[in-house]
């Protein structure tokens, strides 16, 4: 049975973190004291809580529990960003708005509370308050695994009390990704929590604890040893402000526990209601002060608050805000598992394949037009470090090495060399105005270059188009290795043989005709998407979401290296490319995945674009200056209205001629079958 006392002091302890969020606007000595007690009494519920049990399925389930509102409130940030970008800012260029959008993204991925530097790396930007979310995954890890490895309660608080050490020492020297070492200072609180349960303290309790407990926090505040700070991993004195930290939590305890008397009962009634969503009232909370302030500023300006009164109105507000907030998202997931939750899976079910695939690609294309646009360098490292490569390692996932060489040639050369000439003949139709023109764009396309440097520097890209000939040599490539070598060893031997081969001459400057030398370095991400088919590696990492700790930092370090940036034959560290890439391929489908299992509507829109990639690729080249000069009539070409406008459009257009194109295939078997019968 659920101990309400518990739901009371969470909503207690809640509303002493947004409290400290705000003290700095307060003037009045030890203001600061709740940092002494605040997040303490978090991890110390935690271990009350906890039980002994360290599998895949708890890890999985802490994962979800934690981090799936982590990555929620991470959207709702970059969303909330951009609209104040428009409201609040009043600077809407694309270059301001894609930058803000790659900060959020960085801060995303990194998952700091204040440190922004990382060894050599500073990133510049942290998340906030959500930092406690992946601290307490990996707080829930590290204690299971002393749960796991240790019997006696003296090896286990030593062990405990080490990894917090551990902890707070390493923070001195190097800030890890993720606060896993405010997870790690926080498994001694645990362990506190842990033993408190056992043992039953807590029963044990008379009214002299509390008045000792009081002396021992007031002595603490008075000396300045009632600071511990997770989110840097600082603490006061640990020999001093741990039991000042424990005394701040047994007074929150005696406030939490019911008593006869009704006003007191009343007051942890509310608690209780706001404890049992501080998850929720943390995530609004932070949503609040990093996107909000400014309209809290203007909803009390009117009221010419000055000093503590001014600090109080703002805790107030923020308070309101982040309890109404959370009530509302508890509605609104209430209201999305009514709609939704019976028929996840109808969807994928009904469509006989992956869908997250379909998806996958849909999120790729749309990130290539926005690529294509002068946004900000830092969002540019992000798309331009996995999209091309993602796109041949999805393609290799659909491999099939059981047809004969000639079909398959025959198959490929229908998917991509059709729909390649047909653009063709269509481009030099549009831009043709004479017989030499008409030439020239001939042996443009025939060539099929993207960029050039030492050879054909005469010729003209074919631009983003180039794409859909260099992947037709991936497939011709590995088709033919895939058929004269059986061995796997020796058949991934040759595919990094091949690749060495394209990477030497793009180094060079031998930019080949439809992009071979792209093709060969490429050719790796393609045998890495037939063994991510062949040993069902997808499934695992999709089932198993937790490994996002192990893939996020490798692709998030290959994107600080530089990245890559294929169409100019810059591949960065080659090895870690590859593995950077492979692993932001991998989180990508992780994403489409939860996407078609719990946003059905996006993922309809999404699978639909996966499926017309070629045509939005085509059309994208084809009437990309076209649409830009129409659009550019109503928005201006540095407005980030612009850029979405123009995307859509251009998808608008794709959709309408794959929607034909069906249509026409469906006519066609249609009479085909009616002239069968």
């Amino acid at each position: 049975m659920r101990e309400k006392w518990i739901d009371s002091s969470k909503g207690l302890a809640i509303l002493l973190v947004i409290y400290g969020h705000f003290v700095w606007e307060l003037d009045f000595p030890y203001a600061s004291f709740v940092y002494g007690f605040h997040l303490t009494v978090f991890f110390l519920l935690s271990g009350y809580t906890i039980k002994k049990e360290l599998s895949l399925q708890y890890i999985g389930k802490k994962f979800r529990r934690l981090m799936r509102p982590y990555f929620w409130t991470c959207v709702a940030l970059i969303v909330a960003d951009i609209i104040n970008c428009y409201l609040v800012d009043h600077n809407c260029t694309i270059s301001n708005v894609t930058k803000i959008i790659g900060n959020d993204l960085t801060r995303s991925f990194f998952a700091s509370g204040g440190i922004t530097m990382y060894g050599t790396i500073d990133v510049g930007t942290f998340i906030g308050a959500i930092w406690f979310l992946p601290a307490m995954f990996f707080a829930f890890l590290f204690f299971q695994a002393l749960l796991a490895l240790t019997e006696k309660d003296i090896y286990l608080g030593i062990s405990s009390m080490a990894v917090s050490v551990l902890g707070i020492i390493s923070a001195q020297a190097i800030w890890f990704p993720f606060s896993i070492q405010s997870g790690m200072m926080a498994v001694f609180f645990l362990y506190l929590g842990y033993e408190i349960k056992k043992h039953r303290l807590l029963e044990r309790i008379r009214w002299y604890h509390y008045v000792v407990a009081q002396i021992i926090l007031l002595y603490g505040i008075y000396q300045n040893y009632c600071y511990i700070d997770f989110a840097g991993c600082e603490i006061g004195d640990f020999f001093l402000s741990v039991p000042i930290s424990l005394a701040g939590c047994l007074l929150i305890y005696l406030v939490s526990k019911p008593t006869r008397f009704k006003l007191h009962n009343l007051f942890t009634q509310i608690l209780e209601f706001i404890g049992k969503r501080s998850l929720d009232v943390l995530c609004v909370h932070l949503f609040a002060i990093n996107t909000m302030q400014y309209h809290v500023d203007r909803m009390l300006a009117p009221l010419d608050l000055t000093g503590n009164l001014w600090g109080w109105g703002v805790i107030v507000v923020e308070i309101i805000v982040a309890v109404a907030g959370a009530v509302l998202v508890e509605c609104g997931k209430k209201i999305v598992e009514n709609k939704y939750g019976s028929g996840k899976r109808t969807l994928k079910l009904s469509l006989g394949r992956d869908m997250a695939i379909d998806v996958s690609k849909g999120i790729l294309i749309f990130l290539t037009m926005v690529g294509h646009y002068a946004i900000a360098g830092n969002l540019r490292n992000i798309i331009y470090s996995f999209h091309m490569a993602a796109f041949v390692v999805l393609s290799g996932y659909f491999h099939n090495g059981s047809r004969s060489i000639s079909h398959e040639i025959r198959r490929t050369m229908k998917t991509f060399l059709l729909p390649y000439f047909v653009y063709s003949l269509c481009a030099i139709a549009f831009s043709a105005r004479s017989k030499e023109a008409f030439a020239a764009g001939l042996i443009q396309y025939l060539s099929g270059v993207s960029f050039t440097r030492r050879i054909l520097t005469d010729i003209p890209t074919v631009g983003p188009v180039y794409f859909i000939l260099m992947l037709f040599v991936i497939r011709l490539l590995y088709s033919l290795i895939d058929h004269v070598v059986q061995n796997p060893w020796a058949k991934g031997g040759a595919i990094i043989g091949v690749g060495l081969i394209g990477l030497f001459l793009g180094r060079r400057g031998y930019w080949l005709p439809w992009s071979v030398d792209v093709a060969c370095v490429l050719l790796i991400f393609y045998h890495l998407g037939v063994l991510l088919r062949r040993w069902d590696l997808l499934a695992l990492l999709k089932n198993n979401k937790y490994l996002y700790f192990v893939l996020a930092p490798i692709w998030v370090y290959m994107i600080w290296m530089g990245g890559m940036e294929i169409s100019v034959r810059n591949y960065g560290w080659y090895g870690l490319t590859i593995l950077g890439a492979t692993a932001g391929t991998v989180l990508l489908y992780c994403l489409s995945d939860y996407i078609t299992h719990h946003l059905p509507i996006i993922a309809s829109v999404l699978s639909y674009l996966g499926k017309a990639t070629l045509y939005i690729l085509c059309t994208h080249t084809l009437l990309y200056d076209s649409v830009n000069d129409f659009v550019s009539h109503r928005f201006s070409e540095e407005n980030f209205t612009f850029l979405v406008f123009t995307i859509l459009l251009q998808i608008l257009i794709s959709a309408a001629l794959w929607a034909i194109r069906l249509l026409c295939v469906n006519y066609g078997s249609k009479k085909r079958q009616e002239c069968r019968t």
